[in-house]
């Protein structure tokens, strides 16, 4: 089932041929279809409501070879369900400190939510309170 609201529409019918097709289509093979025709008045709209669909992470693609009669860049294919509905684990960043000044007497590090002066004899942090 398709998360865009559009029971009868472009994105049904998009849908529906490419659940049939055994290799990703391009736009303008979509375009071909008498069904298509009737949402989409040229291949650049098919393209458009591809990319929409793409973008929604519905799609996958690839790129499109180029054909004496196409100029696409890419071929769409369906993804399967549970790629769809996959959600990645939010990852912690790991934060490495990032020198900003390097003198033989001074050196200033950055370590993501404090910065630090390192002096000979004396060391001072600097830490945001947000």
């Amino acid at each position: 089932m398709m998360r865009i609201r559009d029971a009868f529409g472009i994105y049904n019918v998009l849908e529906t041929i490419m659940k049939k097709a055994d290799r990703p289509l391009t736009c303008v093979e979509f375009y071909d279809d008498p069904d298509v025709k009737k949402f989409a008045d040229s291949v650049n709209r098919v393209s458009d409501y591809l990319g929409h669909m793409y973008r929604r992470g519905l799609l996958g693609r690839t790129s499109a070879p180029k054909t004496y009669n196409s100029q696409a860049r890419w071929g769409y294919f369906w993804k399967a369900r549970s790629e769809v509905t996959k959600i990645s684990e939010p990852r912690l960043a790991l934060i490495t400190p990032r020198k900003i000044l390097a003198k033989p007497n001074i050196t200033i590090t950055d370590n993501g939510n404090s910065i630090v002066i390192d002096l000979p004899g004396l060391s001072i942090a600097i830490t945001s309170k947000n």
